[in-house]
């Protein structure tokens, strides 16, 4: 159905391509600040971009849903994991890392993945970053936003699933550095997968700029029965991801459809600022324990979790991280266990190739560091680079 154009406030205009000017002698005319649509247009058209993401700019998204297939109430409160069959509506944000918003799918680039789970109990972010290897001829550079969108507009609904590893608090004690270290990953022979549930991307946005640029995510987002873990990157994230998206989007980015909780929200100590969208909390007080606010305390989980007992004897402190034998031996692992010979090649080719233009001094600490994990790799890379240097 056709519908009448208006200034944005709402009052009618009869032809947005039109100015109101003076007209002269000889044709054309002098606009003047009278123009109200004009004004209108032109001041909105020069804040119409914000800042882009400084890393994961180029993406695609999609709504779905997240659905409990395996019930895990004895390891977690979160409600929206408990109950086979519970849904939960979900955004989902699939990404490059290094490139801007116009770059190709298809470099050799870290995946950025989001997802934001519309829970009960608020807003729960999931964030990561995947690195999966392709063959960029078969793709053509924007293949990610279409691919997305044409499988969802089939109705072949992407899915995906999650699992979880567990490992209890005694073996947590004695397990060593590696338990929280994020370059480290826990062996699913002693840890196996326990599957969660599924999600599935089942709606495209109507809108890419208001459903998917406006969506901030954040690892700060953690529902009740779901904690932080003492990883300094995790923890330099929540900080960082909230602030970032504070800067992009404004103060308010958390009223913005995206990004709304869908239960109930009341936090009168964060109101005003630019981009206000909602009531703003009316004449409650902006202090707590007032005789004249409404709000309580919630009943949230007040058990001591796990992770705090771990943390219960640590000593505050400027502890520098040293690389020790420890951490060659999931790497050796990948190296002697994982790749064949044929990806052995291609990751020192691939090595090689982004050393070419380095000093020598820096090939050498390379190589050198390499040959901790194997030395025959420490050798491959010395042979790749003499050939190099003979074309």
């Amino acid at each position: 159905m056709s519908k009448p154009f208006t200034l944005a406030e709402g009052q009618p205009i009869t032809d947005p391509s039109v100015s109101t000017t003076l007209p002269v002698r000889g044709g054309g005319g002098i606009t003047t600040l009278g123009d109200t649509l004009l004004i209108e247009t032109l001041s909105h058209f020069n804040r119409e971009r914000i800042p882009e993401r400084v890393v994961h700019a180029k993406a695609a998204g999609a709504w779905g849903e997240f659905e409990v297939t395996n019930d895990i109430s004895s390891l977690t409160s979160a409600k929206f994991l408990n109950g086979v069959g519970k849904k939960t509506p979900v955004l989902f944000r699939l990404s490059t890392t290094g490139g801007e918003k116009g770059s190709a799918d298809t470099v050799r680039d870290v995946r950025g993945f989001s997802v934001k789970f519309f829970t009960e109990e608020g807003n729960h972010d999931i964030v990561g970053n995947h690195i999966k290897s392709q063959a960029p001829s078969r793709y053509k550079p924007p293949g990610l936003d279409d691919d997305l969108w044409e499988a969802i507009s089939r109705g072949q609904f992407p899915a995906w699933k999650l699992y979880v590893q567990v490992m209890e608090p005694e073996q947590a004690e004695t397990y060593g550095r590696g338990l929280f270290d994020i370059t480290k990953v826990w062996s699913h022979k002693e840890f196996p997968l326990i599957e969660v549930g599924q999600m599935m991307l089942n709606k495209n946005p109507e809108n890419y700029f208001a459903e998917i640029e406006q969506a901030a995510f954040s690892p700060s987002n953690m529902v009740p029965g779901i904690a932080m873990t003492p990883d300094p990157m995790l923890q330099a994230r929540m900080f960082a991801y909230p602030d970032a998206q504070r800067y992009r989007l404004g103060v308010n980015y958390t009223q913005l459809p995206s990004n709304r909780a869908i239960c109930p929200v009341y936090a009168p100590f964060e109101r005003d600022g630019m981009g206000t969208i909602t009531r703003n909390y009316g004449g409650d007080p902006n202090y707590v324990r007032s005789s004249l606010s409404p709000g309580i305390p919630s009943q949230v989980v007040s058990e001591v979790r796990h992770t705090e007992r771990i943390m219960q004897n640590a000593v505050l402190g400027q502890h520098e991280i040293l690389v020790d034998e420890e951490d060659y031996v999931q790497p050796r692992d990948l190296w002697n266990r994982v790749f064949d010979e044929n990806e052995k090649r291609r990751w020192v080719d691939n090595l090689a190739e982004t050393l070419e233009d380095v000093p020598i001094q820096l090939k050498e600490a390379v190589a050198e560091m390499f040959g901790k994990v194997d030395p025959r790799i420490s050798q491959m890379i010395g042979a790749r680079a003499n050939a190099s240097s003979r074309l």
